[in-house]
């Protein structure tokens, strides 16, 4: 367990240094620019939702064998 200043409590396997590692690219990382809504792309979330759920399944596949790749 490891706590930053001002920061909640963290589990960590990697350790405390991964974590500063992690936070300090981060914080010196440029902006990306604002994201466009994409209508095929919530579409196609939400049909993997649909298709995923109630399998009990995770990931990028579907269960027909699809990928977003």
């Amino acid at each position: 367990m490891f706590q930053g200043e001002g920061r909640p409590w963290l589990r960590t396997v990697e350790g405390e240094a991964a974590w500063i590692e992690a936070i300090a690219e981060i914080t010196k990382a440029k902006p990306l620019k604002e994201l466009n809504w994409s209508d095929g792309l919530a579409l196609a979330a939400h049909d993997h939702c649909n298709d995923s759920g109630p399998k009990g399944r995770t990931g990028h596949y579907g269960s027909d064998g699809s990928d977003p790749f």
